[in-house]
């Protein structure tokens, strides 16, 4: 599900961007609506950037508490089973 997130929100950045950029080259809007399109694409670009990075980072973050959790268990388990 998140891969197609991921996907739609790119192609919607990048749509307003270049719909912006085409639409004011080809005289279809004013220039303002054009350079605003631009910029609002842009904005979308950098608040998905942001979005990944923080959830890239807690992706990582989660995966070392797993991991460290995983190891403790282990060490209790073979704790166990060593001879007293």
């Amino acid at each position: 599900m998140s891969q197609i997130l991921e996907k739609a929100s790119v192609g919607i950045a990048g749509g307003t961007i270049g719909t912006g950029q085409a639409a004011t080259y080809l005289d279809w809007i004013p220039s303002d609506i054009g350079k605003l399109a631009s910029l609002i694409g842009c904005v979308l670009s950098v608040v998905l950037i942001i979005y990944w990075t923080q959830r890239i980072r807690l992706t990582h973050h989660e995966s070392k508490l797993k991991m460290l959790e995983l190891e403790q268990k282990l060490a209790q388990v073979e704790e166990k089973k060593a001879p007293h």
